[in-house]
């Protein structure tokens, strides 16, 4: 399999998270050559949807590359712990990494209350069950 520079070009695009009529307008051409050319390539790649495709692509761009949350290499060349620029300044990368920890202490919160509410949901359920 063997992509294009145009194809080439605009997995860049996609990778960096840009719509179609955005990857149109940096490659100069029309919306519906940049859908058929993606089309093309998922063809020759084998994937099915846009999603994949991007999946793909991003894991392709981080594999090998060093995992600036978790200070770790990404050695099968996707990190789930983030998606951070690799040029991000080191100030941005502290408040990056802050809200990504305010983040997660919001998310266990939410689920303990959700947890919480389950089980007096069912508390309740089994109460009006049996009584």
């Amino acid at each position: 399999m063997v992509l294009t520079k145009r194809e080439i070009q605009i997995l860049r695009c996609i990778a960096n998270g840009d719509k179609d009529i955005a990857i149109a307008q940096k490659c100069n051409t029309s919306m519906g050559t940049v859908k058929n050319q993606v089309h093309t390539i998922m063809e020759k790649i084998g994937i099915h949807s846009r999603s994949e495709l991007m999946f793909q692509v991003l894991k392709e761009y981080h594999k090998g590359r060093p995992c600036i949350y978790k200070d770790i290499t990404c050695q099968e060349g996707w990190c789930t712990e983030c998606m951070i620029p690799l040029d991000t300044g080191e100030d941005d990368k502290a408040q990056i990494k802050n809200t990504i920890n305010m983040l997660e202490v919001s998310l266990n919160r939410s689920m303990s209350i959700i947890n919480e509410l389950k089980s007096s949901i069912m508390w309740k359920w089994e109460t009006l069950k049996h009584g």
